[in-house]
């Protein structure tokens, strides 16, 4: 079995790996793929013909995002689904079971979470800091710095985060995992957009009824009305459905 997160995004691996599309497995042994992204990344060419002899053999083929299901079905000629990221397979009760309690800051806080430098990211932390007046904690991976936040809990483990980000007021950053981890705990989470991540999240928010939380432009930042987390709660019933569905397929 293979699957999640972007192991079939040739673009950002610097190649194909064939390791991930379980060349090593012997002939008559069921190969299944769960939840795998292609990213925004669509080979062609030698590698498209590479990557369809290799998915020829699967049993069964599902990916993360509609996009790459749409593509692949195109190119196996055989219905490939999308699923939700595995990451859904547990409520938030289940996920704090699990990760443990951890101590969090007293009051009202925010978590920032950027996997890749954004310049947008700076910016949106700035108005949403000006907006609800709260610390906004930067848990980002390899140190990445972002000017206005706390650096309290910076590179923290597992734990902490799924701990900060089921405590916070909002989530703010770059990653698609603090989107789904914000969904999980009903929190609004805004992300700074980029061709890097488009696909996945507007995936995402587009079961929740949150696509205006992907933000691609200065405007929108300004616009203190896109920013709102007085909404309520976040709806989950297409979240639920699509959940349901891939833990039966």
């Amino acid at each position: 079995m293979t699957g999640s997160d972007q192991i079939w995004n040739i673009n950002i691996l610097g190649g194909l790996r064939e390791p991930y599309f379980l060349k090593f497995v012997p002939q008559g042994i069921k190969k299944i793929a769960y939840g795998p992204s292609m990213g925004e990344y669509e080979p062609v060419g030698e590698e498209l013909v590479r990557i369809k002899e290799l998915l020829e053999s699967f049993d069964f083929i599902s990916t993360r995002e509609q996009s790459s299901s749409i593509f692949l079905s195109t190119v196996l000629k055989k219905k490939v689904l999308t699923v939700v990221d595995p990451t859904f397979m547990l409520d938030s009760t289940q996920w704090l079971s699990v990760i443990g309690k951890k101590e969090l800051p007293k009051g009202d806080y925010a978590v920032c979470y950027c996997v890749r430098r954004n310049p947008l990211a700076p910016k949106l932390v700035s108005k949403l800091k000006e907006i609800y007046n709260v610390p906004i904690y930067n848990v980002s991976d390899n140190l990445i710095n972002v000017p206005g936040t706390q650096k309290d809990y910076i590179a923290c483990g597992p734990e902490m985060f799924v701990n900060l980000v089921a405590g916070a007021k909002f989530c703010v950053g770059t990653s698609f995992h603090l989107a789904v981890f914000s969904t999980i705990f009903n929190k609004h989470c805004f992300i700074a957009g980029s061709m890097h991540n488009k696909n996945r999240i507007l995936g995402l928010f587009g079961l929740i009824g949150r696509e205006n939380h992907l933000i691609f432009d200065n405007a929108i930042i300004e616009d203190s009305r896109s920013l709102s987390i007085k909404e309520g709660n976040i709806n989950h019933e297409l979240l639920d459905k699509m959940i349901l569905k891939s833990k039966k397929s």
